[in-house]
Parts: C-alpha cells; structure tokens; sequence
C-alpha cells in the first residue's frame, strides 16, 4: 500500500476512534494515568517544525525538552524564529499530563499509545486533538471539528 494511502487510513482510522465528544455542555478529560515513560515517548517533537493545512499555507512551532516532565510548545510569526509569541506548556505531574499555560489547563493527554497522543479539551463543550508522529520529520495533527476534523502536517524545519 503506497504510504499516502496508508497514512490517510491511519487519520481516518484514529479520526473515528477519538472524535467521540462529550455531552454538550461537560467539562470533559478528567485525569487519566500517564506513565513517565510514555510522557518521554513524547521527546520526538523536539525542534522546530513548519506547519500547513487547515486553510493555512504555513506556520511555525517549536518545541522543547526541558526535562522528563515538561515540554514547552512556541509559536513563531515566520521562518526566523526570531521571535516567539505566548508559550505553552505539556507537562506531567504525578501521573497526569496536560497541556495548558501557567494559568490554566486546556487540553488533558488521555491516551499515549505508540506514535499517537490523544488530548481532551477541559473547557466546555469538550473535543481534542490528536498527534500522529509519521516519521522522525513529520507529525499530523488532527483536530475534532465541528462537522469534519481539521488536519495539519507539520514537517522538521532545518536548523
């Protein structure tokens, strides 16, 4: 099967497992166990990557390794990297992991299973994401929408 087509099986696959949204109006991804070793699995996104889909031609993220138990996410206007706007942050804490600001938890990871990360939104109204590592220079990320999921490639950006 050639790999575009086993890729696009992959997404829908996922897609259909993890679209599954709460009732309208719950808060949704209550803790779930994560293991420190599977919240280390998450070192491939170390780096910088060049984002597209989702009706943008290109944008930039970087993502860093602190440490065991955190790994912060920045968003940059362009290709320099020069500049960063407000970060973000995924962290694990006594089996948990999440991602959100300083202020506030956004997202919970509730399922780390080989290459694929699936979070749940903790604001009302439910929804996640999930992030699918294709190779060690490129991830998708695919995000519940309303009537279709919105999917973006993200691609190493060379340094």
């Amino acid at each position: 099967m050639p790999r575009s087509f086993r890729s696009l099986a992959v997404i829908v696959a996922l897609t259909g497992l993890t679209a599954a949204r709460p009732i309208q109006g719950q808060a949704s991804a209550a803790p779930t166990t994560v293991s420190r070793d599977a919240f280390r699995s998450l070192a491939w996104l170390n780096g910088k990557w060049k984002g597209s889909g989702g009706g943008y031609a290109a944008f930039y993220e970087e993502y860093r390794v602190v440490n065991d138990s955190t790994i912060e996410q920045y968003e940059h206007p362009d290709s320099t990297f020069s500049s960063t706007r407000p970060r973000s942050r995924i962290t694990w804490r006594n089996g948990s992991a999440a991602k959100g600001s300083s202020e506030r938890i956004d997202a919970r990871i509730v399922r780390i299973a080989g290459d694929t990360v699936r979070f749940e939104s903790t604001r009302s109204g439910g929804g996640g994401f999930t992030w699918i590592r294709l190779s060690r220079d490129e991830w998708r990320a695919i995000l519940d929408g309303r009537t279709a999921p919105v999917i973006y490639t993200l691609r190493r950006y060379p340094t």
